[in-house]
Parts: structure tokens; C-alpha cells; sequence
């Protein structure tokens, strides 16, 4: 698969509404406002509030409390590793 590339901005997420959140067997695709989607197929660190611990999910996903961001926005992001080119 893909990785970012080298100029990747995450903020570009900042204020988005996801839309919806789909499962398939080994990834994981989100929805977002303005018509903005990522398809993940590795793991997907999340937080629902800044006071609750970062959560973490891999495919497959068999239980999840990510569904519960759909029709919220994104507040903040941060990317804790280097990008990769694929």
C-alpha cells in the first residue's frame, strides 16, 4: 500500500465532519465532510476527548468505539511518525 508523502499536512483533517466510518476484513475507511476520504490498512490511533486515553485498532476491527466519531468533527491532529513514500 501507500504511504504519505513527504509534504503530507494532517491538519487538513481540522474541522472535518466524519461522515461515516466503514469495515471491511483488513481496512478501515473514513468519510469525511467536503469530500474527504482515507482508507487505512494499518492501525488507527484515535482519542475521543483530550482527558481519555488514546485508543488503538487494527484489522481487522471485530469491536470498536469508533463509530462513535461519526458526525463529530476533528479538533486537532498530529502525526507521531515520519512520513513514508510508497
Amino acid at each position: 500500500m501507500y504511504g504519505l508523502p513527504n509534504d503530507f499536512e494532517p491538519k487538513v483533517f481540522v474541522g472535518r465532519r466524519v461522515e461515516s466510518i466503514t469495515f471491511a476484513e483488513n481496512v478501515v475507511v473514513l468519510a469525511f465532510s467536503e469530500e474527504l476520504t482515507v482508507s487505512i490498512s494499518g492501525t488507527v490511533l484515535y482519542q475521543e476527548s483530550p482527558d481519555i486515553a488514546v485508543k488503538r485498532e487494527r484489522s481487522p476491527v471485530s469491536h470498536t468505539s469508533l463509530v462513535g466519531a461519526v458526525g463529530r468533527a476533528v479538533e486537532s491532529t498530529e502525526l507521531k511518525s515520519g512520513a513514508m513514500t510508497g
